[in-house]
């Protein structure tokens, strides 16, 4: 067997091992978590249900804008919580769509979502990826 051969089986030997070990962790971080995740989880949902009631659209976007840019670099569950209390706050919200939404584009549109939901994050001095991702899912509050 040529050598170009035995380098590129060992390549991906290591990368079906490597995916392997990260598969397994992330498998076991989970189920080491549940309970702690299905608790933050029921938590977002009754606090974003009780923020809604009591406020405007365009503050449950404000105070989720505000909790996502203290998630942190590997905040990834805080931010999904922080994205579940937002959709809770919305649906529970009565008011109106809020003023920003007067440039914002239907929700369906990708391109456009995107590049206005990273604007929208500028202007509010939270120019992360986190924000963006958070504002894309706020655009149905314009809706």
């Amino acid at each position: 067997m040529p050598t170009w051969v035995k380098v590129v089986l060992a390549v991906v030997a290591t990368g079906i091992l490597g995916l392997a070990v990260l598969v397994g962790g992330v498998y076991w971080w989970v189920t080491s978590n549940k309970d702690r995740l299905k608790d933050e989880g029921k938590a977002a949902i009754e606090g974003g249900r009780t923020y809604g009631a009591a406020h405007a659209k365009g503050e449950c976007v404000d105070e989720a804008v505000a909790r996502v840019s203290q998630c942190g670099v590997a905040g990834f569950v805080c931010e999904a919580t922080t994205k579940i209390w937002l959709k809770e706050c919305l649906g529970k919200s009565t008011s109106g769509p809020p003023s920003w939404c007067a440039g914002a584009p239907e929700p369906d549109s990708i391109v456009a979502g995107a590049t206005w939901s990273a604007d929208e994050c500028r202007r509010r001095n939270h120019p992360t990826q986190a924000c963006g991702r958070l504002m894309a899912d706020a655009l149905h509050a314009c809706r």
